[in-house]
């Protein structure tokens, strides 16, 4: 197989779970009436990634493989936070549901100081701006910038392993491949300054390679922490789809 038929096998991995899990219909029987604050914020995460996931399958096939990476980055977060709030399902959603004035009310304090009148007046009036200015200030002094901690890293040294080591390996070399750095721009300008501004100029260097794997590597995680979560049993197609990702990373090691 040739690396872009390896690539789009992969893909088809995580497309194909998705479909599986989107066919077991988890909303169909939650009772709108009981408290599904946990199961909703679980269902929000899965459509997010899945979504993400196609995304980055659309910027690859169109040749923009540079900047594949920083979806996969979202899907790595989803993973970590999907991870920590079904450790506590209860306690954990209601803090994710309890942050949003928090960070609400952050944004439009720093729109008024930056003398965004027009968009300030438009947050002021909505309906619920009162109560949203009184539970920022009833959290506020206690409340960490994201909803589950200081940091992104925290929260990956606060789960532990494999979370920590990704954080550190692939969370970093895919932080380096979208920002602005000397790993980046290689990929851009040539030491001949030769330019690469068009998608799929040219062939993707390895490093770049590697977001279709990671992608669905995550979203195989993501789709199995969710799915254990709800108990939905999606066992045997999580099992598969990870055998799946094996064979093609034994087929890649000879072709790309």
């Amino acid at each position: 197989m040739t690396f872009q038929e390896t690539t789009e096998a992969r893909l088809k991995l995580g497309v194909h779970l998705a479909e599986k899990f989107l066919a077991q219909k988890p909303w169909a029987n939650l009772d709108p009436e009981a408290d599904v604050t946990f199961e909703a914020i679980m269902l929000f995460f899965f459509c997010k990634s899945y979504k993400t996931y196609q995304a980055i399958a659309v910027l690859w096939r169109a040749g923009f493989y540079e900047d594949a990476p920083l979806l996969t980055r979202t899907l790595f977060e989803i993973w970590m936070q999907a991870a920590y709030i079904g450790k506590s399902p209860k306690e954990r959603a209601r803090e994710f549901q309890e942050h949003d004035p928090v960070r609400m009310y952050r944004a439009y304090l720093a729109l008024k100081k930056h003398g965004e009148h027009s968009l300030t007046a438009v947050f002021e009036s909505r309906h619920d701006f009162a109560e949203i200015e009184r539970q920022h200030y009833l959290r506020d002094a206690t409340s960490h910038s994201w909803w589950f901690g200081r940091s992104l890293h925290s929260l990956a040294n606060k789960l532990g392993f494999p979370f920590d080591k990704e954080y550190l390996v692939g969370y970093w070399w895919q932080s380096n491949l979208v920002h602005s750095s000397v790993t980046s721009m290689q990929h851009y300008a040539t030491d001949s300054l030769e330019l690469n501004c068009h998608p799929g100029n040219r062939e993707p260097g390895l490093d770049v390679k590697i977001a279709p794997k990671s992608a669905t590597a995550y979203f195989i995680s993501i789709t199995q922490e969710i799915s254990e979560a709800l108990h939905i049993d999606m066992r045997a197609d999580v099992q598969l789809a990870w055998t799946g990702l094996q064979a093609l990373d034994a087929v890649s090691r000879t072709t790309a």
